[in-house]
């Protein structure tokens, strides 16, 4: 899979909201959060990470100079969990350098009270969540 630019993202995270809501179908997304420090190589190794981690079916984008967002269609959360876990241990270890730019992985599962930003929002406020926990982790939203 290849890192989608941002209107391809938002194309296929429409498509896939409705088919959520129609066919009622589990949907997450995870937000990978980079540190303060984090240059153009750590973005480079990041985009390379998620490009091999992600399932044919799953959409990553580069939403800002220092956040990626994942779309998991037909994940529920315990299964986004357990997929951003290995893609944050596969980021640590790529990107593990004395000083590396902390990761902060943030999860939240789509529910029919939601739209699109609400999703995203809970997504980005657990991977904050994450890093108010410490230098790098995983959340899970409790929404």
């Amino acid at each position: 899979m290849a890192i989608a630019d941002l209107c391809g993202f938002s194309q296929a995270f429409e498509r896939e909201l409705s088919r959520a809501r129609a066919l009622q179908y589990p949907l997450c997304a995870v937000c990978v959060e980079l540190g303060q420090t984090a240059g153009d190589e750590v973005v480079s190794r990041v985009e390379d990470v998620l490009s091999a981690s992600a399932r044919a079916t799953d959409v990553a984008t580069r939403s800002s100079d220092r956040e990626f967002v994942v779309l998991l269609p037909e994940t529920n959360a315990e299964g986004a969990e357990i997929l951003a876990r290995r893609l944050y241990a596969t980021l640590r270890e790529a990107l593990w350098v004395p000083g590396a730019a902390p990761v902060h992985v943030g999860i939240a599962s789509f529910s029919p009270d939601m739209n699109g930003i609400s999703l995203l929002d809970a997504a980005r406020a657990a991977s904050a969540h994450a890093r108010d926990e410490g230098n790098s982790t995983v959340h899970v939203s409790s929404r």
